[in-house]
């Protein structure tokens, strides 16, 4: 499967919902191993994170939004889900305990 977003602009423009379905399950094993690998959160919020990815990829190219369609779709998803998942690490309270002098 040829996953370059040029590749993918047709049948996400067509809505077709199969091939979307597909497209998402196919990603999905990729994107979660990545993130368990690099990113130190509970699978809640990895899985959050790729549905929320995901939505956001799929709107940005039914909406003409991604100027680059010769990168990889995972590319451009995997950078979509470390943007969020940084916003939701940084919101994360640390347990920080003061230091006496």
């Amino acid at each position: 499967m040829d996953l370059t977003i040029k590749s993918l602009v047709k049948e996400i423009k067509e809505d077709n919902r199969l091939f979307i379905k597909s497209l998402y399950n196919h990603m999905r094993p990729e994107f979660m191993a990545w993130f368990r690998k690099r990113i130190y959160c509970n699978i809640e919020d990895i899985e959050d994170t790729y549905q929320r990815a995901f939505n956001i990829f799929y709107f940005n190219v039914k909406e003409d939004k991604i100027a680059m369609l010769e990168i990889k779709a995972n590319t451009y998803l995997f950078s979509v889900g470390r943007n969020i998942m940084l916003k939701v690490l940084s919101k994360v309270p640390k347990n920080e305990t003061p230091i006496d002098n």
